[in-house]
Parts: structure tokens; C-alpha cells; sequence
């Protein structure tokens, strides 16, 4: 392509009276760059054929978007040896090497050699949960998980559904819970089976109900008692999310923000639970690093330690380290690894490589 463009510049420099090999008088004007004519006296001297200047803006232009085409049919074939059976998108507009890709508005060029790769699968693909609600028990017959479908917000949320409490129950909450604490007469980490606790807990409340004789029905007992043991044995208004099996990430990015969680099947969702002050958060924090043996406080704002139950914690106590308040982030396992026949069944491993490591293990 080059060279029967070099031809036609000949050609037309043989008709004219100018040489090459001399600096163009009448007709420099038109030419305006030097450089112009430095690739008119390169294209001629390639052949071995100086000849003469005429028309040289025409052949210049002419040449140039020979070379042009010749450099992107280049560029193209070497995409498309290098991504090999990929599918590749230019998006441009791009130069190189003088030669320009055009932006997808301008061409689509799509370089693909097998249909099917890089194709996302359906189950993967964003899914329509208009109207979807489901609900599955976390703590029974107290705490419910319940995923639904928000018309406002237009995406899932999960929410935690537990007894609600009339003003009169929430006043005897209250009570008893601040009558326990001031006379809180064990620590909680000398009783070792949770039974204990929880045995510990519902003595100590019966004693203050009979002592102040606060008149509850065996309903209103319990839900007392459901609250009591979520505050004292667990992590309070998040305790219900470690029941969830489900549920792999739980993160608090501050005061007054709904707590997300990333769930196996749904991804991630906002939840109904939001820390209405610091002082919410922070006693979640503080009781989360008592857990973890570590110390927490303004002097030292920032956890990082693992739960009882092997949960990773990340958090930051106060203001003095973040701008929205306290957070944290918990970050499960599962109690139960994953096994080869189920690492295969998600195609995350071939069959191989476990063979393998069978003879390995078995031959030593």
C-alpha cells in the first residue's frame, strides 16, 4: 500500500520542474512545513527515484492516510493475536503511532473469536425483587430476619423483627435493667457455659421484680427476659445478625447510618438497625473489645481483634479518628470449611488438582 503510494508521488514529482534533491521555490509556499517537505524528499529517496514537486498537498494527504490505514490494520491485527479468543472493545478515540481508533460513538470495533467467553452467567445477572419479601427465624420465637423489597428506595433491605414492647414494659425494662447493673454481683467471664448466664441473669430478675413488685404477665416476663440476655450475654441491637448463617460482613460507618450487612444470596443490604447517638455505639465497641481482650478508649481509638465466635472486629471509638462516629466492620467465617466436593460443585477448583493432592498426601 505504501509503495504504490510512493509511486504516485513520483509520477506526479517527474512532471514538474523542481528537484528534490534542491530547496522548492515557486511551489514552497504551498507547502507551509518544512516537515512536509522532508517527507516528500524521505518517500522519493526510498526508491532511489528523486524527481520533481507539483501537487504536493494532494499527494502529501493522500500518502498520509494510505500509511494511516496500513498502521491501524496493524494495530488491530496485533490486538486481536494478543487477546487471542477474548472479547476486546475498543472504546478510543485512541492514536498510536499516528494512527487513530475511533471512539465507540464514531465505530464499534468488536474483535471476538468465541461468542460464548466472558458472557456473565444469568444466575448472576442483576435480578428483578419487585415485590419479594421472605422471612426465616434467627433467635425463636423472638428475632425473625425479614428481606424485603422497598418501593422507596428502590432496592432489598433486611430487617430484624423483634417483640415490640408497650411504653409500660420499656419503662420495667428499663428498671430492672439498671437495678441489675448496680448490683451486678459476678462477672459475666467467671461463668463459663452460657446456661449459667442465662440462669444468672433471669434469677437476678425475678429478684428485682419481687422486690419492687413490678406486676408482669408471663408474656411481658419473657420479652423482658429476651432483651435482658441480647444487652448483657450478647452484643445488643446486633446480636440477632450473628445468628444469621447467612449474613458474611456486618458494618457500622457511623451515627444516625443504617447498619449494612452482605448476605450469601442477596449481597448488600441496609438494615433497619441505626445507632441513634455515640454513646449506642460506643458501648457495642467497648463491649466488643472486652470480648476480644483488648482495650479500646479516646487514648487509643482504634480495635482490631477476633471474637469469641473467630469473627474478625475492626473499630474506631469516638469522633477522634472519624468524621461520622463511631464504626466498626465484623467480618465472619464460617464455622464449617468448605470441602473439595463442594469447592468443585462452584467450579472454583477442578477435579485435578485434589487428585493430585491426594497422591501427593497418600505417597508422602
Amino acid at each position: 500500500m505504501r509503495k504504490r503510494g510512493a509511486l504516485k508521488l513520483i509520477k506526479k514529482l517527474k512532471e514538474s520542474d523542481i528537484l528534490l534533491d534542491s530547496e522548492p521555490k515557486s511551489n514552497y509556499e504551498k507547502l507551509k512545513k518544512k516537515s512536509e517537505v522532508d517527507f516528500l524528499k524521505k518517500e522519493g529517496a526510498s526508491l532511489g527515484r528523486p524527481g520533481t514537486i507539483s501537487s504536493s498537498e494532494d499527494i502529501l494527504s493522500e500518502t498520509k492516510k494510505e500509511i494511516s490505514e496500513k498502521i491501524q490494520s496493524e494495530v488491530t491485527a496485533q490486538v486481536a493475536s494478543t487477546v487471542g479468543s477474548a472479547t476486546f472493545v475498543i472504546s478510543g478515540p485512541v492514536t498510536i503511532q499516528g494512527g487513530r481508533i475511533p471512539s465507540m460513538e464514531e465505530e464499534r470495533r468488536v474483535i471476538m473469536k468465541d461468542q460464548d467467553i466472558l458472557i456473565i452467567p444469568q444466575k448472576w445477572k442483576t435480578q428483578d425483587y419487585t415485590g419479594f419479601n421472605e422471612r426465616y427465624p434467627l433467635i425463636e420465637p423472638y428475632a425473625y430476619a425479614r428481606i424485603k423489597w422497598d418501593e422507596k428506595i428502590t432496592k432489598l433491605v433486611y430487617l430484624i423483627e423483634e417483640p415490640e414492647l408497650s411504653e409500660d414494659e420499656k419503662t420495667r425494662l428499663m428498671t430492672i435493667q439498671g437495678i441489675i447493673q448496680e448490683e451486678l454481683e459476678v462477672d459475666f467471664k467467671s461463668l463459663q457455659e452460657k446456661s449459667e448466664l442465662v440462669d444468672y441473669l433471669e434469677n437476678k430478675a425475678l429478684e428485682v421484680v419481687d422486690e419492687l413488685n413490678l406486676k408482669l404477665s408471663p408474656d411481658a416476663f419473657e420479652k423482658i427476659m429476651y432483651y435482658l440476655r441480647r444487652n448483657y450475654i450478647g452484643l445488643g441491637a446486633i446480636e440477632p445478625l450473628f445468628h444469621d448463617a447467612l449474613i458474611e460482613d456486618i458494618s457500622c460507618d457511623g451515627t444516625g447510618i443504617p447498619i449494612y450487612v452482605y448476605h450469601a444470596k442477596y449481597g448488600s443490604l441496609p438494615s433497619n438497625i441505626v445507632f441513634k447517638s455515640d454513646d449506642d455505639a460506643n458501648s457495642i465497641i467497648i463491649k466488643m473489645a472486652q470480648r476480644c481482650n483488648r482495650h479500646i478508649s479516646v487514648a487509643e481509638p482504634l480495635l482490631d481483634g477476633r471474637l469469641p465466635n473467630n469473627s474478625r472486629v475492626q473499630a474506631t471509638f469516638g469522633r477522634e479518628v472519624t468524621q461520622h462516629g463511631p464504626t466498626f466492620t465484623i467480618r465472619r467465617f464460617k464455622t464449617d470449611p468448605m470441602t473439595p466436593v463442594q469447592l468443585i460443585n462452584y467450579k472454583s477448583c477442578p477435579p485435578r488438582i485434589f487428585a493430585y493432592m491426594w497422591l501427593a498426601l497418600e505417597h508422602s
